[in-house]
């Protein structure tokens, strides 16, 4: 078991070292065009995602890359790792689900959703050759796997006036309670903060738009006042920034802790996630810089 843990550490401090590092990030975001841009990532492995000649094509295979590590890795983990580092697959599973909801509530066709999901989990592996025709189907296809409580919730919530946003709430919330019965400490402290962030971004939302928090689409209300204050000092104008950068903070902490073991992996993980974020933030902006006709012979 030691020798498959540091060949897993191995394979996946290699995998880390391919990651870009702050000052190309920087240039990236600096870009005032979206040929800057490009000249900015050619050579690295983020180079073919803009080869789609669409941006939403291209954002697609950003986020794509977190999937296809996650899957990657897992395929090289050691047992005792595998099973604690499953939640990771089951976010890519609840990011398809919360595609499909999205998709059939906005009468999108199914080859329409299948176009967005990330290729890869449990359930891509269950939906790909299936012709799925609305979410209760989607629902019964997927019944003898671990969604089955979490999705019958879902379908309960069909007729309320929040069923999109009641449906997601209940695909994270099976995500962190499967994070929270792990018993990896690293892990379970990682899932903590993103559920009681999803929490403090919910609320902030909220007070800024003037109406009151739905304390139904909170993971912790009980903890409402607390997670306020936990996180007081995020800046509402650079909310999304802040979430992120505080989610780098803890995984680089963990990393310390655990170079070598559950640290590494969640520090992998969360970088590679952050670098999809930060290149479709920049692209979007260089495309708003950009002229229609300039962008459309550029991407």
């Amino acid at each position: 078991m030691f020798f498959e843990k540091e060949y897993a550490a191995g394979r996946v401090r290699a995998m880390r070292s391919t990651l870009l590092g702050k000052e190309m990030l920087q240039e990236i975001e600096n870009a005032k065009t979206v040929s800057d841009m490009l000249l900015t990532i050619a050579g690295t492995h983020y180079e073919h995602a803009f080869a789609k000649r669409s941006l939403e094509k291209s954002e697609r295979e950003l986020f794509a890359h977190k999937a296809k590590s996650i899957k990657k890795v897992l395929s090289f983990m050691p047992q005792a790792y595998y099973n604690a580092f499953l939640v990771f697959s089951l976010e890519i599973d609840a990011k398809n689900l919360k595609r499909c909801a999205q998709g059939f509530s906005g009468g999108m066709s199914w080859n329409q959703i299948k176009q967005d999901l990330e290729q890869t989990g449990l359930v891509f592996k269950k939906t790909n050759e299936t012709h799925i025709s609305d979410f209760e189907m989607l629902c019964s296809v997927l019944r003898e796997t671990v969604w089955n409580t979490a999705l019958r919730k879902c379908l309960e919530h069909q007729t309320s006036e929040q069923s999109l946003a009641l449906i997601t709430h209940e695909i994270d919330a099976f995500v962190f309670s499967r994070a929270l019965e792990s018993e990896n400490y690293s892990i379970k402290r990682f899932f903590i903060e993103k559920r009681d962030l999803l929490d403090f971004r919910l609320i902030m939302l909220s007070k800024n738009a003037g109406m009151p928090v739905p304390e139904n689409l909170l993971f912790s209300p009980e903890n409402k006042e607390s997670i306020l204050q936990k996180y007081h000092h995020f800046d509402e104008s650079t909310i999304e920034k802040d979430i992120e950068n505080h989610l780098l903070s803890i995984s680089r902490g963990l990393l310390e802790k655990e170079p070598f073991a559950s640290g590494l992996f969640i520090d992998f993980f969360c970088r590679k996630e952050f670098e999809a974020h930060h290149i479709s933030r920049s692209a979007r902006n260089a495309c708003a810089k950009t002229s229609p006709a300039v962008l459309e012979a550029t991407i």
